[in-house]
């Protein structure tokens, strides 16, 4: 297996494949798989062993996470509405008055 630079960008076409496997038998067996050696959270001893298996476990779950979300895109960000309609357009004022009647 060869993996350069050029093969990082992930495409429509990459989701989709990523998709249709997550969905066949052997990808809904993959994540369940892999996360059965998931770091196992310690219940006592030193509080800096169990802050550094805290946080293996978080980093953990966040692989396992970017793995699930590459099989969708993100939504795109509404665009917020700005917070005062334009000087220009008289149809967003209700004043009653015309800049160019």
């Amino acid at each position: 297996m060869n993996i350069t630079d050029d093969l990082l960008v992930w495409t429509a076409d990459d989701e989709g494949k990523w998709a249709f496997f997550l969905s066949s038998p052997t990808g809904q067996r993959l994540l369940p798989k892999i996360v059965e050696s998931a770091p196992l959270l310690l219940e006592s001893g030193d509080s800096n062993a169990v802050l550094i298996r805290n946080g293996k476990l978080l980093g953990f779950q966040a692989a396992v996470k970017a793995m699930l979300d590459l099989s969708h895109s993100a939504p795109l960000p509404k665009r917020e509405p700005d917070a005062f309609p334009s000087l220009t357009d008289d149809s967003q004022w209700n004043d009653g008055e015309k800049l160019n009647p």
